[in-house]
């Protein structure tokens, strides 16, 4: 867990906000896309998922991000789903 300070508005009590990180590399479902964490930001409590990846070609890589607000749908994937033959 990750806690992030905001700042409060004048007149305000600053509270923590508690926000669920995952470390790069874990894989994740976000809204039905499965992907891979790319990319986390506790300062500001986004992640970035990518969920096509060109090894080759960076640049073409599609990476959706995740803002704190968001954080609740995702869910990390457990076990092993790849289909060994």
């Amino acid at each position: 867990m990750i806690f992030i300070m905001v700042a409060p508005m004048p007149g305000q009590v600053q509270h923590t906000e508690e926000v669920e990180m995952y470390p790069v590399g874990t894989e994740v479902i976000y809204k039905g896309q499965r992907g891979t964490v790319s990319f986390c930001d506790p300062a500001s409590g986004t992640c970035s998922i990518c969920v096509r990846v060109f090894k080759d070609d960076p640049a073409r890589n599609v990476c959706l991000v995740v803002y704190k607000h968001d954080m609740d749908h995702v869910t990390p994937v457990i076990g092993n789903h790849s289909r060994g033959n």
